[in-house]
């Protein structure tokens, strides 16, 4: 049972918030120290340790026999990146991709291992981006974050020269985020695999994003419209399944932008999001033509330098925070814990309690305790949330103790 709960003290009214998250692959919300580096530091290109235990290493645009080059890594940066609906953000957030070898902005592609390799069933990722600018004049297109089937073992692969660029076939980066531009600040959003050019896109098209077109609209042709994404800020969700009778290019990756708060959170949300109006934008066949799908999925990669030609004139300005890999979609899109926001009646035989933060059709358990440091607790009836808060009324005897209550999200 994956539990959200707050507790409230009966008498006093005062408030004890705790919350527990979805067990994911990986959470990272960046919380380490701003000006720092996140895949090495010095001349070390062994990086941070996330919260699940993997650890950031470096993989430079070349074989890095020029020396780690610190000021050229993912920047650390205070501040964070957030969603209507979402999680609330924690730590720092992270800042890269800039044609500029010096802060606050990298050339170096930086990667964490995956727990285990994955090669069935479905994999997700989530993040929250913000882009300082798009491609510069003459247009491009670029990934900036993606899965990998290549390993991130800092013993092994650190400064190993993974090389993402355009012209290198045998890279598989399968359920790719992509940017395009036509200019200096018109773009499109992406999501496709690794193709025979590399990472580029000659040999068939990603799911372009028509970010002025109609919600829900495919985009897997060219010639669609295009938005000012330079100092906009984006939810962007991306999933690849495992297509086990595959002799080619069938498992599908999709992509959600922006997908409106009332399908976060719950796994039935997904096809909400999917359909008119459930989000900015979204994409369910996105792939191309001469790719040969991924047998696995074994790390994650945030991309400083791989884009068509790999040319540093050529990149995106782009921070990105509250990074999330899970199985599921209730995994990725996490809401907010339920909020106990009023107790009426306290210290009568009649005492209401109400929360917010509810997912409507979701059901609820109100529980209470007499006494906060034992782990027993009580169950009242499970309520259905009907609204933007739910709500539910305990009838304690006459003369009984003060009762703490909390409420879970089975």
């Amino acid at each position: 049972m994956k539990r959200l709960l707050v507790t409230i003290a009966c008498a006093s009214l005062a408030l004890i918030t705790t919350s527990s998250q979805a067990s994911l692959m990986l959470y990272e919300p960046f919380d380490y120290t701003p000006g720092q580096r996140l895949g090495g530091s010095g001349t070390n290109t062994v990086g941070k340790v996330a919260p699940n235990g993997q650890t950031w290493i470096t993989r430079s645009y070349t074989t890095n026999t020029l020396g780690y080059a610190e000021t050229n890594d993912i920047l650390i940066t205070s501040g964070n990146l957030s969603y209507p609906g979402l999680a609330p953000s924690k730590g720092s957030s992270v800042r890269y991709g800039s044609g500029a070898s010096t802060a606050p902005t990298s050339l170096y592609t930086d990667a964490i291992a995956l727990p285990s390799a994955v090669s069935e069933g479905s994999l997700y990722y989530s993040m929250i981006v913000h882009f300082h600018s798009s491609i510069p004049t003459g247009g491009g297109r670029t990934c900036y974050a993606a899965f990998s089937v290549e390993t991130a073992n800092p013993e092994t692969d650190a400064a190993k020269g993974a090389v993402t660029a355009s012209g290198v076939s045998n890279i598989q980066l399968p359920a790719g985020a992509w940017l395009r531009t036509s200019g200096t600040t018109d773009g499109q959003f992406g999501a496709g695999k690794q193709n025979g050019d590399g990472l580029g896109t000659s040999a068939g098209w990603p799911a372009w994003q028509a970010a002025g077109a109609l919600p829900n609209q495919q985009g897997t042709t060219a010639g669609q419209s295009w938005t000012i994404i330079t100092n906009n800020t984006y939810f962007i969700v991306i999933k690849y399944t495992f297509n086990p009778f595959s002799t080619g290019n069938s498992s599908p990756v999709a992509m959600w932008i922006n997908p409106i708060p009332s399908t976060l959170g719950y796994d039935e949300g997904e096809a909400l999001a999917g359909v008119s109006g459930g989000s900015y934008y979204s994409a369910t066949n996105a792939y191309t033509t001469a790719t040969i799908d991924a047998p696995y999925i074994q790390s994650f990669m945030l991309i400083g330098v791989a884009q068509q030609w790999a040319s540093f004139t050529k990149t995106i300005d782009v921070s990105l925070d509250e990074l999330r890999i899970g199985t599921t979609w209730a995994d990725v899109t996490p809401l907010p814990a339920p909020q106990i926001i009023s107790l009426a009646g306290a210290g009568t035989t009649s005492v209401t309690v109400t929360w917010t933060n509810v997912q409507v059709g979701t059901n609820y358990v109100l529980q209470y305790n007499t006494n906060v440091a034992t782990a027993t607790w009580s169950n009242l009836a499970p309520v259905t949330a009907a609204g933007t808060t739910a709500s539910q009324t305990d009838t304690p005897p006459a003369g009984s103790a003060a009762r703490f209550y909390r409420v879970l999200k089975p």
